[in-house]
């Protein structure tokens, strides 16, 4: 919330910067200010209560006094593209922000589908016991199902082989580029003081 609100007062300071407006308060929150700095024209700052933010732009309305000498660049006097674009820089990096997250989501999570769960290495269990590469696994390996449900990500297959320790797990596998079923049981791991599959 703190930082779409930044974000969002960021997105109209920067525009009405770059459009020749004279901003002269850049604040989060409201009520009592806790902090602020004063860099070149511009007041920075919090204030206690953290339900929003502002940006104080000179001539906002047609009521504020203005200095002459910044009648040029009031808010009032810029073009109505210039406002415009103040007005809708807001919201806007709302849209920036989400773009943002979505790709950071799909880059370092992925997206959902029917990818199935791949096999790229084995790890002995116990005394070079290996459940996966006994049943048949291979590197390479697609896993599309288990035990008839459907498996969309490696997690998602960690559960039912954690959940089926010592039982007979049915998989459905994408083996060089063959579907075919292998029968795995996982080892019975005991790991704080639960019996786990693995």
């Amino acid at each position: 919330m703190v930082l779409m609100v930044m974000m969002h007062e960021l997105g109209h300071f920067i525009t009405a910067k770059l459009s020749g407006m004279k901003v002269t308060e850049y604040f989060f929150g409201f009520g009592p200010r806790l902090w602020s700095v004063k860099r070149g024209e511009t007041t920075y700052g919090i204030k206690l209560l953290p339900l929003g933010g502002y940006v104080k732009i000179v001539g906002m309305t047609n009521l504020d006094e203005v200095p002459a000498e910044d009648e040029a660049r009031a808010y009032r006097s810029k073009p109505f593209h210039s406002r415009f674009a103040v007005g809708v820089a807001g919201s806007t990096m709302h849209g920036v922000m989400a773009f943002i997250m979505l790709w950071v989501l799909v880059v370092f999570i992925g997206v959902p589908g029917n990818h199935g769960a791949q096999i790229n290495s084995f790890a002995p269990v116990s005394r070079g016991v290996d459940p996966a590469q006994s049943a048949g696994l291979r590197p390479g390996d697609v896993i599309l199902s288990a035990d008839g449900h459907k498996v969309v990500n490696f997690v998602q297959l960690a559960k039912i082989i954690e959940s089926n320790a010592g039982h007979r797990v049915k998989l459905l596998v994408k083996q060089s580029g063959a579907t075919k079923t292998l029968v795995v049981t996982p080892a019975a791991v005991r790991v704080n003081g639960r019996e786990e599959g693995r």
